[in-house]
């Protein structure tokens, strides 16, 4: 399967010919890749490690420090491909975006989506290779590659889908920060669910941070799908929205608001008891 993804990509890649106006392009890229969703990637990251571990020191680490790369690259490829493939949608909510103004062509935004995914799957692989973080690599770029084309035009599916793509990167971080996990290959049971596996390795601080998180981003794109609806509507996508109204939406993001709330709240409480075990 890995193989096979390969090559269709390094296929699709040099069928596309060298970006013309090169340096003029290149202005563009930090739109593009929305660059100002790079720090707060990295910030959460980081929380997965120190969560894991209990150790702030443990974010310096060589897996760590790959493992963050992975995730800043993985989240400015998806905005790129997500563009391309949402070039009609964005041209009557978004007008404004790179691709939909046509400042760089959809051929164009393929094959910088093609290099920033490749990167990443050639560090993964080559660079300090182990396993269970390749297989958790291999599994997030399947997801991303197919999030945009399938899962967004399933309601409530693509909001589940997307909200975990992007709350797992502290669950990736927090995996990489662990030495006992990443010396033992042989740890997770080919038998089993290796999903369901690889989250219980995870301490529970880190489980209840992730879920928190999954909710935050949850509420996030449902308040896009809000802000979506005309476009959405007249291309045949089926939101939250649409189909309950935006009443109903709002009280199902509060909801979700106290349920993030309740999570987050949890993950300190587990972690500092660790730390300062008097709670």
């Amino acid at each position: 399967m890995k193989l096979f993804l390969f090559i269709c990509l390094l296929s699709f890649g040099s069928s596309v010919s060298f970006l013309p106006n090169i340096k003029q392009k290149a202005s563009y890229l930090p739109k593009l890749v929305r660059l100002q969703n790079v720090p707060p990637t990295i910030l959460f990251s980081t929380l997965g490690p120190i969560l894991q571990t209990h150790r702030f020191d443990s974010i310096l680490s060589i897996d760590v420090q790959k493992s963050i790369f992975i995730s800043c690259f993985f989240a400015m490829a998806s905005c790129v491909i997500n563009d391309c493939f949402d070039y009609k949608i964005d041209r009557i909510n978004r007008p404004d975006r790179i691709i939909a103004s046509n400042k760089v062509s959809i051929k164009e935004g393929f094959f910088i989506s093609f290099l920033l995914f490749t990167i990443p799957l050639l560090v993964s692989h080559y660079f300090r290779y182990n396993y269970i973080t390749d297989f958790i690599t291999w599994f997030s770029f399947q997801n991303l590659i197919i999030y945009t084309p399938i899962f967004k035009k399933i309601p409530v599916v693509k909001n589940i889908v997307c909200s975990h793509i992007i709350s797992s990167s502290i669950l990736y971080s927090g995996i990489s920060a662990s030495n006992f996990i990443l010396s033992n290959n042989h740890i997770l049971d080919p038998n089993k669910n290796k999903l369901f596996q690889i989250w219980n390795l995870c301490d529970p601080a880190l489980q209840h941070l992730y879920i928190g998180l999954f909710f935050v981003v949850m509420i996030r794109e449902i308040n896009f799908d809000i802000d979506d609806m005309s476009g959405d509507k007249s291309s045949n996508i089926n939101t939250i929205p649409l189909l309950i109204g935006i009443k109903k939406t709002k009280w199902l993001c509060s909801f979700f608001y106290w349920i993030a709330y309740s999570e987050l709240l949890f993950s300190a409480i587990i972690y500092l008891n660790r730390i300062i075990p008097v709670i």
